[in-house]
């Protein structure tokens, strides 16, 4: 099975992130042993179509209100960071995701 649609769209040495084309595709691709290495717990994903951003975890979370196939955080409980740190995604992973989040909410406010 090939996971072309994956593509690396930042990296930083420590932090990196992914586009995909739906949130299915990105949890198969994390379920996958064939990117093993390519993915990792606390990566960024990025859904554009979907408006989602998420971390990579078990099973990807997302940190936007729109989760597609992603978990949601019950936000009542505790904030999509709270549910990071709770998971071992560290702080730098956590920002670098808000970071790319933002990127993505802006770009897509200028092209509406």
């Amino acid at each position: 099975m090939s996971w072309d649609y994956s593509t690396l769209i930042a990296e930083d040495g420590t932090n990196k992130a992914h586009i995909f084309d739906s949130t299915e595709d990105a949890i198969n691709a994390c379920l996958s042993l064939e990117l093993f290495n390519h993915i990792e717990t606390g990566d960024t994903i990025v859904v554009e179509s979907e408006g989602v951003v998420g971390l990579v975890d078990t099973v990807p979370f997302a940190i936007t209100d729109e989760s597609g196939e992603f978990d949601s955080v019950n936000r009542q409980a505790i904030t999509p960071s709270g549910h990071a740190y709770s998971r071992g995604i560290t702080a730098e992973q956590i920002a670098h995701a808000y970071f790319i989040k933002a990127a993505m909410e802006q770009i897509q406010r200028e092209y509406k």
